[in-house]
């Protein structure tokens, strides 16, 4: 009974990024953009429209700006989504929705792996959440 609620309530199905043919094991991320759905399933990522508390950049971003593109002159923006879970990590599986030029992307993917959010939380309980961000990939001071 709370399944088949739960099935009417999810927006889409995401599947993750690259994947081409997936492995047997792997399961579809389940977006929920609807705050109605009770917190508790460890499938569930959560749009941020659908929460009270959304997640919080609270440090550990450091961007280290390769050499190579600095003496080629290779700046620009990135859009990354990604997932934050429970404890304010960012997920592997960064996705690319954006970018200048393609070797912009690692720079920005390495510095999300340091960066440390509040969680978002849906009735006090932090749950996963599905965040956008664009990053700005240049030297210091540009």
């Amino acid at each position: 009974m709370v399944q088949a609620h739960v099935r009417l309530l999810v927006a889409l199905v995401v599947w993750p990024a690259g994947a081409v043919a997936l492995a047997q094991d792997e399961l579809p991320r389940v977006i929920v953009s609807d705050s109605m759905v009770k917190p508790g399933d460890p499938q569930f990522v959560w749009l941020a429209s659908a929460l009270r508390e959304a997640p919080v950049l609270r440090g550990g971003v450091r961007l280290v700006y390769p050499d190579s593109l600095r003496r080629r002159g290779i700046s620009g923006r990135v859009v990354l989504e990604f997932v934050v879970d429970t404890l304010g990590r960012v997920e592997p599986g960064v996705r690319v929705l954006e970018t200048a030029h393609p070797l912009l992307v690692e720079p920005a993917k390495e510095m999300l792996q340091g960066a440390r959010y509040r969680p978002g939380r849906v009735r006090g309980r932090a749950v996963r959440v599905l965040v956008r961000m664009g990053l700005k990939v240049a030297p210091r001071g540009s």
